[in-house]
């Protein structure tokens, strides 16, 4: 498994899952065989790749061995460049199409996250506000002298 800023991947069996939507772009890979994937409306696809765009509900009907999942933050540079690839957003069929021309562009034994440009990423880190106040006043701080941590809390209203 790989967690990065913006980024979830997983490689192993892709298990069947009831109707659910995520905040974020998944892109399934089958490496062997074929799974099912249904959209809301009960349209069943059986496909080897599908790119599910975000907030949109979908089930897994049947899984398959082994596989990969990625999700891709909604927000990042990668998810829109790939939920672009689905002409209709709500459509298991749109999915499969959009997924098989990512799949075709794989070679043998690749795996379609190897090739992510993760630096490339527009998601950043959200930061508590108060936080952020505190990481504005440290520059000063330090360069005031010796910075306490108590102080500095006490300042941006942290306990």
């Amino acid at each position: 498994m790989t967690i990065r800023p913006g980024v979830l991947a997983y490689r192993g069996g892709l298990s069947a899952a009831k109707m659910h939507a995520h905040h974020s772009v998944q892109v399934l890979i089958a490496r062997c065989g074929e799974f099912v994937v249904a959209d809301a409306a009960g349209t069943q696809v059986t496909c080897r790749a599908t790119v599910i765009p975000a907030d949109v509900a979908h089930a897994v009907v049947q899984g398959v061995a082994e596989g990969e999942m990625v999700q891709l933050a909604a927000e990042s540079d990668d998810a829109a460049a790939v939920s672009r690839t689905v002409a209709r957003p709500y459509s298991a069929e749109a999915w499969a199409a959009a997924g098989d021309a990512l799949a075709n562009r794989l070679g043998d034994g690749e795996w379609w996250a190897d090739g992510l440009p993760y630096v490339r990423s527009a998601v950043r880190p959200m930061r508590h506000p108060a936080l952020a106040s505190a990481l504005r006043l440290l520059p000063d701080r330090i360069e005031e002298g010796q910075v306490r941590l108590r102080d500095v809390a006490g300042t941006v209203g942290l306990s």
